[in-house]
């Protein structure tokens, strides 16, 4: 059977380029090429891959450690204000304020029981003494220690303290001065220096 006034045709699909071929005049014979990526394709498209997932790595990385360097300045910041409102609260009411000759150590009176009238007696009383415990390796920690009992660390050991200095008013002694510095977190990508100050005014009796 003869197929008659039917032309060399090419036509395009998705999966190529369809060529459609007269052959004698009996019959047509179908030629499917197809065509993929060249090897230049691939290995460009893989480089172009490879530079934006680095890139993504990279910044994800980065908001991870900014996001553990938040969390360690937050830990550090809610354990100091503990520390210096403890010794504040307990500095505050004291008395017979004294402080070491290289300011790292400051010890009172802290008065004893509640008298009838619900306020604290100026008799009696315990001495406690906040002081700069220091390690090898240049940092420590701030303890508390009541007279005739152990030191007791107040902060905790990711806190690690470079200096404490107690500060009195040298006229009248009722004002002292805390300064803290330090460095927050335990791991080199997380460390984080600080520098605190507080004044506790004493409460007169």
């Amino acid at each position: 059977m003869k197929i008659q006034n039917y032309q060399n045709k090419k036509s395009s699909g998705p999966f190529g380029k369809l060529f459609i071929r007269r052959d004698s005049g009996h019959a047509l014979n179908f030629t499917l090429v197809n065509k993929g990526f060249t090897l230049v394709e691939m290995l460009v498209s893989i480089a172009v891959f490879m530079v934006v997932m680095t890139v993504a790595v990279g910044s994800l990385v980065s908001v991870i450690d900014a996001n553990r360097k938040a969390q360690s300045v937050k830990s550090v910041m809610n354990n100091l204000s503990f520390a210096l409102e403890s010794m504040g609260k307990t500095i505050r009411v004291g008395r017979d304020y004294t402080s070491s000759e290289d300011n790292k150590s400051f010890s009172f009176v802290y008065p004893g029981d509640f008298n009838q009238d619900d306020v604290l007696s100026a008799e009696g009383g315990d001495r406690i003494t906040y002081k700069f415990r220091e390690n090898l390796d240049g940092t420590g920690e701030i303890t508390r220690q009541v007279e005739g009992d152990f030191e007791v660390p107040i902060t905790a050991p990711e806190v690690r303290i470079k200096k404490l200095g107690f500060y009195t008013d040298n006229i009248e002694n009722l004002r002292v001065l805390i300064a803290i510095d330090g460095v927050a977190g335990t791991k080199e990508k997380t460390k984080t220096d600080f520098s605190i100050q507080t004044t506790v005014t004493r409460i007169g009796f």
